[in-house]
């Protein structure tokens, strides 16, 4: 069924019947985050997987030890051989159906290629790293994309995190064809997934993580036997989701509590949304939008209440903020009671 067809021996022997493909594609598996995991294990499961192309190790924490990928984690726990060349950008597929090219880095992968020439199709699952057109050319069925959203909205590297900045009330995965643009290319398959009222940019990760490998392992293999068709995106409604940037993790108390709520979910658990407190930098992991309250009136970012169990601040339009789950530098993070028992914070007070 996919690919090209073992022989078989008039000695060999009639196997037993099994649900797996009787003849497996070959898959290379390009992805970096946990996000991707759930994806490989799958598709490793299922289909096998040839190779894995993760990026480089690279410092992590506060005491940035250097560390690898998650990817590369679970590479070697299925004993799948792992490259990771700084650019694949660099790398060719000449008239002779062969790789060249590519950084000094990129050379036993290229060599590895040339030795599994016949590739059913590259598996794309946040890399993060620019895929050439080598890649698309040098595969039967090229380029497969997982993406966190429902093309065409959210286009980009951060869907998750727009989508809940923005308020939608639902999101999904999207199997694509990957083009030479921006995540525009033509769509195999979607399934939607609702975004619950009180959804974090960590929740619907994990959500879409797991619905990533399931719709992956579903589409594959009409994908690979050509019984499926990709459908070209319509532009209409196309949006994009650039890389989400320290700015964006900046609280601006002038903004209506409602929009406060979003932004800090999409920020948490990572990078935490950020606020300055008595000048010193204090993330926000968790808050509860307020329409009406006796504080209001109170200039942006005041403290407009604080007891043993709460700490509400005034935003924008007359709303307020209900501070959940704080963090101070240095210290983890804690629930708004465990953060005032070792906290003094008075009423008055501005968070800038």
């Amino acid at each position: 069924m996919f690919g090209r067809k073992k022989k078989q021996t008039e000695e060999a022997k009639p196997s037993e019947p099994t649900d797996e493909p009787e003849d497996k594609p070959t898959l290379i598996f390009c992805g970096t985050p946990g996000f991707s995991v759930p994806c490989l294990k799958a598709l490793h499961q299922k289909f096998g997987v040839a190779a894995v192309v993760s990026q480089p190790d690279k410092p992590v924490g506060r005491g940035m030890e250097v560390a690898p990928p998650a990817v590369k984690t679970a590479a070697e726990e299925l004993s799948i051989p792992c490259f990771q060349p700084k650019s694949i950008k660099s790398i060719t597929f000449d008239e002779e159906n062969r790789f060249g090219g590519g950084s000094a880095s990129a050379q036993s992968f290229v060599e590895f290629l040339n030795q599994h020439s016949a590739i059913d199709a590259f598996i794309v699952v946040a890399y993060g790293k620019m895929i050439p057109r080598s890649l698309m050319a040098g595969a039967r069925c090229g380029v497969l994309n997982v993406h966190a959203s429902l093309l065409p909205r959210w286009r980009g590297a951060a869907p998750i995190q727009y989508a809940i900045r923005s308020g939608d009330d639902r999101s999904g995965i999207s199997i694509m064809q990957i083009d030479e643009g921006l995540d525009t290319g033509p769509v195999f398959s979607m399934r939607p997934v609702e975004i619950d009222p009180r959804e974090t940019a960590g929740s619907l990760h994990d959500k879409l993580s797991l619905l990533g490998a399931e719709l992956l392992c579903e589409s594959l293999p009409r994908i690979l036997d050509g019984s499926l068709s990709a459908e070209p995106q319509r532009e209409a409604g196309a949006m994009h989701a650039p890389k989400w940037r320290k700015e964006d993790a900046v609280v601006d108390w002038s903004l209506p509590a409602e929009e406060l709520d979003r932004q800090i979910r999409a920020c948490s658990p990572r990078p935490g949304a950020r606020a300055n407190f008595r000048g010193n930098p204090i993330k926000i992991y968790n808050a509860k939008p307020l329409q009406s309250y006796a504080g209001i009136g109170k200039a942006p970012g005041t403290v407009v209440k604080c007891d043993k169990q709460s700490l509400v601040v005034a935003a924008g339009d007359g709303s307020c903020l209900e501070l959940l789950r704080l963090q101070l530098p240095g210290k983890r993070p804690l629930d708004i009671a465990e953060f005032l028992a070792g906290a003094a914070v008075f009423e008055g007070e501005l968070l800038s």
